[in-house]
């Protein structure tokens, strides 16, 4: 027993003055209790000096026969049963708890590192299946991630139900964002302020907050950031690789399309969807190889520059005969009709990008 120094965050022993304010509180609570106040004093300022206890410079801690012996202790006793029978309790009832099943579960949810890792994944759930199939079952399941954090979160006495609609709130507005006004905008900016917002109040509590507490959950919510930008970084490097991305489709195509193989339009250089896109890459000289010097990457021989034509509708993904073989393609942006004339523009290997070859002019 004691030890009692107080210390700054950094783990330093604390100012004069709160050393000096700590010393007090346990000079009046032994007094009051009807112990010695100077031993209690000691346990706190190393400058306070007992004979045969403790030397000034060292800080005071009693062992269990000095606590006794000093009346820091009024008795000895080796288990429970012993102490109920000092105290004049052994034929009392005794209910001995634990913390529950939801107990624990809350106390994993409101883990800082688990609180993110739940962030992170609901997000990245919702808005990955905003692109893919509209909102289907990864929705659903990130939607459940939220659900279970603010459970945990609600029932620890943290968050409150404004931090529930801040959330809903971000969420709307980037499902405005997908659907409505694609191009990222005030919308999504908005939307995603909203939703870190109310992540970060449904962390701190409704009590006053302490500077480590608000450190805490802003910490928490960057790493969330940091995660969820990643996240959508590796979505966009394996979007590509899948041919069933409602959210990335074009829609309609460019000029009439009211035939089967519309006018060619000018390339252009445009985002696709929400989380946007590289510009189109400019037109590969025929035999003009990748950087990695004449092969597609996995060692097979580079098509860029082998023109094909179009087997599917490239909205923008879809089918190519390009060389006598059917391959998985990209536009480069603009819709691409079954049956049109096609020049490979891009080959990595994984991903091929090509661009619609202008009819030749009929000359009959």
């Amino acid at each position: 027993m004691g030890a009692a120094t107080p210390v700054d965050g950094a783990g330093e022993t604390a100012s004069e003055k709160t050393v000096s304010a700590v010393r007090t509180t346990f000079k009046a609570t032994a007094e009051a209790r009807g112990r010695d106040p100077l031993v209690a004093e000691a346990m706190v300022d190393p400058d306070v000096a007992i004979d045969g206890l403790v030397a000034r410079g060292e800080l005071l801690t009693l062992t269990t026969n000095e606590a006794v012996t000093w009346g820091y202790a009024d008795g000895v006793a080796a288990d429970l049963p012993g102490v109920l029978a000092a105290t004049g309790l052994a034929g009392a009832r005794v209910v001995e708890t634990a913390p529950s099943l939801a107990e624990r579960v809350v106390r994993f949810v409101t883990d800082p590192v688990a609180a993110s890792l739940l962030i992170i994944l609901a997000v990245l759930l919702i808005v990955g299946d905003f692109f893919v199939e509209g909102f289907g079952l990864a929705g659903a399941a990130g939607l459940g991630l939220l659900a279970l954090f603010f459970w945990g979160h609600l029932l620890a006495g943290l968050t409150g139900w404004e931090d529930i609609a801040l959330v809903g709130l971000g969420l709307a507005l980037v499902a405005v964002e997908v659907f409505v006004v694609p191009g990222f905008g005030i919308p999504g900016i908005l939307g995603l302020a909203a939703l870190l917002g109310g992540l970060f109040l449904a962390m701190l509590g409704r009590e006053i907050q302490t500077p480590e507490g608000i450190e805490r959950a802003g910490l928490t919510v960057a790493a969330s950031l940091l995660g969820i930008v990643v996240g959508v970084v590796a979505l966009l490097a394996l979007l590509p690789r899948r041919r069933r991305f409602g959210g990335l489709v074009l829609q309609a195509a460019l000029g009439d399309a009211a035939g089967p193989n519309p006018p060619p339009t000018p390339t252009r250089r445009g985002r696709l969807g929400w989380f946007g896109g590289a510009a189109s890459p400019a037109p590969a000289a025929p035999g003009r190889t990748p950087r990695n010097g004449g092969a597609a990457e996995g060692g097979e021989r580079s098509l860029a520059g082998t023109t094909g034509v179009a087997r599917s509708d490239l909205r923008p993904s879809g089918v190519a005969d390009i060389d006598g073989h059917r391959v998985d393609v990209v536009s480069d942006g603009d819709f691409i009709a079954a049956g049109q004339p096609v020049e490979v523009v891009l080959d990595e290997g994984y991903r091929r990008v090509v661009r619609r070859v202008p009819a030749p002019p009929d000359r009959t």
